[in-house]
């Protein structure tokens, strides 16, 4: 067994400070308190083992984590030696006291009560964490939404795009440029005496913008302000009822992670199309060793494909490409 802790006494005399469940601040003053300071010391800590009558009501208001390689004695089965890393904030309605300890330690004495307040403890946090998630974004909706509005045309263009650098290009030219790309890197082939084998050159940028499995951009922004505009709840979320909040939560984390995904996913694709590299494409087609024969360049806004500079065929560029792609956490 753990070495024997000293615990004053005064630890041990009851505290009847909370008349109502600990507020935020409490908890926030425990967090603190831990880091730091030994448990059983905390000014609202009663350290006694509640009794048959006060353990019949316990109320868990949050939890606390030690510092790693630290533990604390329980007041509620080793208040003398250390036992617990994780613990609960435990109310005890009938004496208004508080009891700092191990998450599973009231167990032993009412499993009944552990088990409803762990149930509770859980479904506040979650109700509590859809409220904040909610007062921080009902009211950015509207700035949201024309955030996805802003992007739509760029990804209008850079689905037409892949369609352009897909099956026209190959039409044109008769290269499959997403064949070339779609490993996301540049290999040279290498003469070796047990026979060809292949060595990395350079890395491609926004491959994924070719990709023909992959989801439309101008759809998948759509399916965002889908979600978003179902989003039914009054301006203050702790007003509804934890049914619409859920649902409502659900919908705006959805679309907002749907958007900022595609956001994000559009800003790596038309990378394809950028001077640098369009430049590493044509310098990697250019080695002898290359698998492929290869001329892209951009200039403007014209890009040139083809087998060589001579046969290279112009591909106008919208000017959209350029635009900024906005970032909806601003």
């Amino acid at each position: 067994m753990a070495e024997r802790i000293d615990i004053p006494a005064h630890c041990f005399d009851s505290k009847p400070l909370f008349a109502s469940p600990p507020e935020r601040d409490v908890v926030d003053e425990v967090r603190a308190w831990v880091k730091k300071n030994p448990v059983y010391l905390w000014r609202g800590h009663t350290h006694s083992k509640p009794n048959a009558e006060e353990a019949g009501q316990i109320r868990y208001i949050n939890d606390f984590v030690l510092p790693k390689g630290v533990e604390s004695p329980c007041p509620c089965c080793t208040p003398h030696h250390a036992k617990f890393g994780k613990g609960y904030i435990a109310w005890f309605p009938l004496t208004g006291n508080v009891r700092l300890m191990g998450q599973d330690c009231f167990r032993t004495l009412n499993p009944e009560g552990h088990d409803f307040a762990v149930s509770e403890l859980d479904e506040r946090i979650k109700r509590e964490s859809e409220q904040q998630f909610l007062l921080s974004k009902l009211g950015n909706i509207p700035a949201i939404m024309a955030g996805i509005r802003a992007a739509e045309p760029i990804a209008e263009y850079l689905d037409d795009l892949r369609d352009i650098l897909g099956p026209r290009v190959q039409t044109l030219t008769g290269i499959n440029l997403w064949s070339l790309v779609r490993s996301g890197s540049l290999n040279l082939i290498v003469e070796t005496p047990e026979g060809a084998t292949s060595t990395y050159y350079a890395t491609v940028a926004g491959a994924t913008l070719l990709d023909p499995a992959r989801r439309r951009y101008a759809k998948a922004l759509l399916m965002a302000k889908q979600a978003i505009g179902a989003i039914n709840l009054p301006f203050d979320p702790i007003k509804a009822s934890d049914i619409d909040r859920s649902a409502a939560a659900k919908l705006m984390a959805r679309g907002v992670k749907f958007a900022e995904d595609t956001l994000a996913a559009m800003a790596q694709a038309r990378l394809f199309v950028s001077v640098l590299n369009t430049a590493t494409l044509r310098n990697w087609a250019e080695q002898e060793n290359a698998p492929a024969r290869l001329y892209i360049r951009r200039d403007g806004l014209q890009l040139y494909v083809g087998v060589n500079q001579k046969e290279a065929h112009v591909i106008p560029l919208n000017p959209v490409i350029d635009r900024s792609i906005p970032r909806l956490s601003e």
